[in-house]
Order: C-alpha cells, then structure tokens, then sequence
C-alpha cells in the first residue's frame, strides 16, 4: 500500500505487479489466510489468462499455478487451454509432471485432460506441416 501511496503521491502511472514472501509464523491465525491472500487478485484461469496474454508481464509457471489450473473445472480448464499457446501448454504439462502431480489423485483427471488435449495439438500441427510440404 505504501508503494501505490508514493506512485499515486508523485503521479507516476505504471502497470506493476506485487510479489510478496511472507511466513506465517502465528499458530493462531487459521493456514487458510495464506490461500486466501494468494487468491485475492487472482481467482480463476480467466483472471489468469489477464496476466499471461499481458505482452511486459513475462509470465512465468510455479507450483501454485499449477495447482490452480490443476483444481479447476474441465469446463474452465477446456476454456483455457484454448487460449494458450501450443508451447505454453506443453510447459504446463511438462512441469505438472516434473512435480510429480500425476501421483496425487484430485489432479489426475485434469492431468489427463490436459495430456490428451495437448496430444490432440499436436497431431493438429503435424497435419498441417503435412499439407504444407505437399
């Protein structure tokens, strides 16, 4: 808040992205404040896709996104694999198993979404590169 203050303060107007680390170290404090801090820009793949169609943003896959992606609904993940680059995609597939997220029972079925549509690009491409070579 402090840093929206001073750029408000000395009108500068620029696109910025917080990234915070925090620990929560109070026992008393319920360890559902952190999911919920973590969601409270970001709240489905929609909102998501904001922020990785944003050309400066850079985005860059992690653990949380991951997961975020993994726990939606095949309607919303349907939706975003649509919107995504072949090459995005691949790396969101490629890091949900390098984090071993084929093992854990609540991601397998988006897993195996995401695998089979992302199978399904890939023949689409090699068609095309088929045609074009004819």
């Amino acid at each position: 808040m402090n840093i929206i203050r001073l750029f408000e303060t000395l009108h500068i107007e620029n696109p910025r992205l917080f990234i915070y680390y925090a620990e929560l170290v109070n026992n008393h404090i319920p360890s559902t404040f952190e999911y919920q801090l973590n969601r409270c820009a970001i709240e489905n793949l929609e909102q998501l896709l904001t922020i990785i169609h944003n050309q400066p943003s850079n985005f860059r896959i992690n653990t949380r996104i991951l997961k975020e992606i993994l726990r939606s609904n095949l309607t919303e993940l349907k939706q975003f694999l649509c919107s995504i680059n072949y090459d995005l995609h691949r790396e969101i597939y490629q890091a949900c198993l390098a984090c071993n997220y084929q093992a854990i029972e609540i991601f397998t079925k988006s897993l195996d979404y995401i695998h089979c549509y992302l199978k399904q690009r890939e023949n689409n491409n090699n068609k095309q590169e088929f045609h074009l070579l004819k």
